[in-house]
């Protein structure tokens, strides 16, 4: 399964209450993997991604969404998980995952601006993402990943490992979307 088969665009869609369950979703998913790829890349410069410092604001790019729609970032997502080692190639795979999930979600931004009236700068500038340079910051990705000293299979293993929590938050939320949406009670 692949993580924009797991993301109901049309329960994202229905409104801005769920629109920001889901975004409560992706940060329960990226913070951890986010805060173990800046953990490696602040203690391996010379070796992490291109523009490390740029990509990893993706929780702060949720943060500021659910601010801007009125929300708070839970309190328990606040803290950030504490680490001590980690190894290049399971940065890698866990930024290939955070990445790729970057450039898929440019193409949703269209879709909230339309349905529930959101922009870069209210509400969604997580989708916004890089902007025009998601294209270059993508091609800049995917060479570094290519010509890292990781075994192959131990950078496959961690995107896996990211997907499964990727998988279970959205598949959490979409249970959750959809026991609402059938609930009669609430469109009484």
């Amino acid at each position: 399964m692949r993580l924009h088969e797991l993301i109901d665009l049309k329960i994202m869609l229905g409104s801005r209450r769920t629109y920001i369950t889901a975004l409560v979703a992706y940060l329960r998913a990226i913070r951890p993997c986010e805060a173990a790829v800046a953990f490696f890349s602040s203690c391996n410069p010379s070796i992490a991604m291109p523009d490390y410092k740029d990509r990893l604001q993706k929780s702060n790019w949720l943060g500021s969404d659910l601010i801007s729609l009125g929300e708070s970032v839970p309190d328990e997502l606040h803290a950030v998980p504490r680490r001590d080692s980690i190894s290049l190639a399971t940065a890698a795979g866990y930024a290939y995952v955070m990445e790729g999930m970057t450039l898929g979600a440019t193409g949703m931004l269209p879709r909230f601006e339309r349905s529930l009236g959101l922009s870069a700068s209210d509400g969604a500038n997580f989708f916004a993402a890089y902007g025009s340079e998601t294209p270059q910051m993508w091609k800049r990705f995917t060479a570094w990943i290519g010509q890292i000293d990781a075994s192959q299979d131990d950078v496959v293993q961690a995107a896996r490992f990211a997907f499964a929590q990727f998988e279970r938050e959205f598949s959490s939320w979409n249970r959750t979307e959809l026991s609402l949406l059938e609930d009669p009670s609430l469109h009484a």
